[in-house]
């Protein structure tokens, strides 16, 4: 289990420069969005306008603050918060943000991987096979994969699990605490 603090990776452009990008995990590692099986990232949204076309990804994405509206294919969608919403990354994808946000995002690679998205208000536990990011998104859980040690994480952070052998088990430390994970099968 490995845990990563958002705020410290690197942010990359988007190819449209209507935000940016900082990836959590890719596989394989550092992939980019032409030739990654799977990525989970943060994006700051900067402004409404187009998102960038990712032919061959399915892309699921959750808002981390109120007030994004999607229009995919001449349809709308008000996303509510920490909402999950999926759709293809062939679409052609617009927003309209009343200011700048952060959205959490799981992309895979059509036919060759699919992403389980949940959203966590409590404890929980989740099982394999497969690859686990778990972000916080407020507050702080406590996360322990197997019988091993509780690793601490906090706003802003995550954990990633290449190979989920073991199930991973979290509780939060603060009432108000909310997380996301994503579990990534390969096809």
């Amino acid at each position: 289990m490995n845990r990563v603090r958002v705020a410290a990776l690197p942010k990359t452009p988007w190819r449209n420069n209507g935000g940016t990008t900082a990836a959590i995990a890719a596989e394989p590692e550092g992939a980019s969005f032409d030739d990654c099986l799977w990525r989970v990232d943060i994006s700051d949204i900067g402004r409404s306008g187009p998102f960038s076309l990712l032919a061959g990804l399915d892309r699921t994405i959750v808002p981390l603050a109120s007030g994004l509206v999607l229009t995919i294919d001449g349809a709308r969608h008000e996303l509510g918060l920490f909402d999950s919403f999926a759709f293809s990354g062939d679409s052609t994808t617009t927003c309209d943000i009343a200011a700048s946000m952060q959205a959490f995002n799981a992309l895979t690679r059509r036919g060759k991987a699919t992403a389980s998205v949940a959203r966590w208000p409590g404890a929980g536990r989740i099982a394999g096979p497969g690859a686990l990011v778990f972000y916080v998104a407020r507050g702080g859980f406590s996360v322990v994969e197997g019988g091993g040690r509780p690793t601490q994480v906090e706003t802003g952070s995550a954990v990633v699990v290449r190979n989920v052998e073991q199930p991973v088990a979290f509780e939060p430390t603060a009432a108000w605490s909310l997380a996301l994970s994503v579990l990534i099968r390969l096809a």
